[in-house]
């Protein structure tokens, strides 16, 4: 199997973002905002030729990889290849809740109300149990189901992959953040907050593993010097 490099990146900031719902499985476009952020960061890897193009089957990160694809100088694949593999964590019964609201009930059973004090006193994989858990239709996404189906994704990426190559694939903020707090513990990446929207992590891709070479919380600007 190959190695090669993934530039993963956050799709841009929607309508659902901007009303403060919980946004997994739901399609919600972007805002005007979150296409001038996928504009810049078509413009930070403006000289990046990507070999492959990989996005969720969302609206949003299709939209984002076009945008992205629109500001490159270098010749790209002429399709994109959309995977249902790569979505967002599915939130179930809270799905489109106000995310106040529902991380509130999602804490509730050990006193907590904020979605980063869970995420830093319990880690990602309890989270995604506490939410199935505290889900009123009992048809979230736990860690298991979750790691599957993302699973399947990253062995197509192998699978289709050639060494060297330089990959694209725009996907969600708790999916990335996923990722990052299992394979870059061992490096010091321990995500304090899910990557914000327009954002670029930075992993390599081998037979065995995944490392995660950066990865960005905030700003597309912060790792400019990294790619």
């Amino acid at each position: 199997m190959a190695t090669f490099t993934v530039y993963l990146v956050r799709h841009g900031h929607t309508w659902l973002n901007a009303c403060g719902r919980m946004q997994g499985w739901i399609n919600s476009f972007l805002t005007e905002k979150g296409k001038k952020q996928a504009i810049q960061t078509g413009k930070m890897l403006a000289d990046i030729h990507f070999n492959r193009v990989y996005t969720s089957d969302s609206a949003r990160t299709q939209e984002t990889a076009s945008l992205i694809l629109e500001n490159n100088n270098c010749l790209q694949p002429q399709s994109v290849i959309s995977d249902s593999s790569f979505r967002e964590v599915y939130y179930g019964g809270f799905e489109g809740e106000l995310s106040s609201l529902a991380w509130r009930r999602i804490g509730a059973p050990v006193g907590m109300s904020l979605r980063e004090d869970l995420y830093a006193n319990f880690g990602d994989n309890i989270v995604k149990n506490m939410t199935r858990d505290a889900d009123p239709m009992k048809s979230a996404e736990n860690a298991s189901m979750f790691w599957k189906r993302l699973n399947s994704g990253l062995l197509r990426l192998r699978n289709e992959a050639v060494g060297g190559e330089r990959i694209l694939l725009v996907s969600h903020g708790n999916t990335i953040r996923s990722l990052v707090a299992h394979y870059g513990a061992t490096q010091g990446f321990i995500p304090k907050s899910k990557p914000e929207n327009g954002s670029v992590t930075k992993l390599l891709v081998t037979e065995n593993t995944v490392y995660v070479l950066s990865y960005d919380q905030h700003s597309v600007c912060q790792i400019e010097s990294a790619l």
